[in-house]
């Protein structure tokens, strides 16, 4: 959760500034891991995003994954991530298949952590996955995963948010 006092000195500097200033309080950001991803590709990104700093606003906080690619992505996932410390948060389709995971609720699906956790969804299509950032998310960064250009172009067109990232491997 981010700190109370971080997003007052934003509002302050806001304010009381006497030129143009752009801001942003939170970020949510999104990993979506498409049905057509490379997994080796889509998992060191995802360690990358999550892990590399994880108190900036533009570190992975949520992780989306295709139905059709969960049983094969999500326990190495956590396996990565857990021997880094991170604790995930889940629906249930993620902590059948990751018992260790937590029950995520409503509010770890829209949560900035800044730290080791990670809230984690199965979703049944690219549609779902670009539903649940434009519900959750921050507006902030959001990336696919994904082998598939037109899943790549669907999903920067449709996901509102300030930068939207494509990763392939074609």
């Amino acid at each position: 959760v981010i700190p109370r006092g971080g997003e007052q000195l934003i509002r302050r500097v806001c304010a009381e500034a006497r030129m143009p200033v752009l801001k942003h309080f939170t970020g949510n950001c999104h990993v979506y891991v498409d049905r057509a991803a490379d997994l080796p590709m889509a998992l060191g990104i995802l360690v990358n995003a999550k892990c590399q700093r994880m108190g900036v606003c533009n570190a992975a906080e949520s992780l989306l994954v295709h139905r059709d690619v969960a049983d094969a992505f999500l326990p190495a996932a956590a396996r990565a991530l857990g021997d880094r410390g991170v604790e995930i948060v889940g629906d249930a389709a993620t902590r059948r298949l990751v018992p260790a995971a937590g029950a995520a609720t409503a509010a770890d699906f829209a949560a900035e952590f800044l730290g080791p956790k990670i809230s984690v969804a199965v979703v049944d299509s690219l549609d779902a996955a670009i539903d649940h950032v434009n519900r959750h998310g921050s507006r902030h960064t959001d990336a696919i995963v994904t082998a598939d250009r037109d899943a790549a172009a669907r999903f920067a067109r449709r996901v509102d948010t300030a930068v939207a990232v494509s990763y392939t491997h074609l």
